[in-house]
């Protein structure tokens, strides 16, 4: 079964300028293609442009809804689950540092003895 991650950027709201244009829409649009393109670099492909609201109770006179603007792109996950981006690197715990599992069993016995006489305690 195939696993993605998405990413939403939120749609630009001013146009690029660009020599040689006139007509504002196509500005628009080549900022658009343009934003589209960047994030495709990095493996990211556009699904769609979504409109979101949120509500928010900002004082004691009431809510105020605002829309947001977002394209959403997705990517493949690598079969482990892992995001592409992730770097995992392997951690060594040194023997010094790691606590020695007698202690950590009596340390484990010690608190439930403690907490099995609060219960009788508290009865």
């Amino acid at each position: 079964m195939e696993r993605f991650e998405y990413k939403l950027i939120k749609v630009p709201q001013k146009s690029n300028r660009y020599s040689g244009l006139k007509d504002l829409n196509d500005s628009f649009a080549l900022t658009l293609m343009d934003s589209i393109n960047d994030v495709a670099k990095d493996g990211w492909q556009f699904l769609r442009k979504e409109v979101l609201t949120e509500t928010k109770w900002p004082s004691f006179f009431g809510q105020r809804t605002t829309s947001h603007e977002y394209l959403i792109y997705r990517r493949q996950l690598r079969e482990s689950g892992m995001s592409i981006d992730t770097m995992v690197s392997p951690r060594r715990i040194s023997k010094d540092k790691s606590p020695d599992i007698d202690q950590v069993r009596a340390r484990i016995s010690q608190v439930m003895l403690d907490q099995n006489v609060q219960a009788t305690i508290n009865g």
